[in-house]
């Protein structure tokens, strides 16, 4: 996404400033079977582009008696909470980007495609 503006000062100057937002890959991981356990199942997620030059990692996990994945959790001292997201969002360049997730008991999957700004 691209933003722009114009600014014109008290003097007259004028400043044409344009502003990209960075891309972002977000994971919205789900399960589609139904089928809960009664313990935590733990898994990855990578993402990286063909040469590997750039590599983003997460975690992936089900709660016993769930089906909803989510990233693992993280501590969060401002509200003194153990915080879960179920919106993985990575900011990445530009590029064509592989991901895969792999999850005890589901194997591994594996899909590519584009982030950025339109390729035109």
């Amino acid at each position: 996404m691209v933003s722009s503006q114009v600014v014109v000062g008290l003097n007259g100057a004028m400043v044409n400033a344009s502003m990209r937002r960075a891309p972002a890959l977000t994971l919205l991981a789900s399960l589609y079977n139904g089928t809960t356990q009664q313990y935590d199942q733990w898994g990855s997620i990578n993402i990286h582009t063909a040469d590997w030059s750039r590599t983003y990692n997460g975690s992936l996990r089900v709660a016993a008696g769930t089906t909803t994945i989510d990233d693992g959790g993280r501590w969060d001292s401002s509200t003194n909470q153990f915080m879960t997201r179920t919106r993985m969002r990575f900011n990445v360049e530009a590029s064509t980007y592989t991901v895969e997730a792999d999850l005890t008991g589901y194997g591994h999957v594996s899909a590519v495609g584009y982030v950025g700004h339109s390729r035109a």
